[in-house]
């Protein structure tokens, strides 16, 4: 899966510190609910949570064992722009 989607709820502490280019780690949280949030590498923090249409394809990759990266493509105010990717 490769797919251009923006960040949802992007935790402001976290996305202040990235620049275009920066790559985010893809992971799947199970608890509460199973959704799919990106991770800083840097500083270890959530930078936000990921919809999309393909979002139960992207979770049953994960759980298959597959990994995914996100690299940052554009910032503009609060909408960050990333592609994800197979890592």
């Amino acid at each position: 899966i490769v797919e251009l989607t923006a960040l949802n709820s992007p935790v402001a502490a976290v996305v202040s510190g990235l620049s275009i280019g920066d790559i985010l780690q893809v992971e799947l949280e199970t608890s509460p609910r199973n959704r799919i949030v990106v991770r800083d590498v840097k500083t270890g923090g959530i930078a936000g949570a990921i919809t999309s249409p393909r979002l139960v394809d992207l979770i049953e990759c994960i759980h298959s064992g597959y990994a995914y990266e996100a690299e940052v493509k554009s910032i503009s105010g609060g909408r960050i722009e990333i592609e994800i990717r197979p890592a």
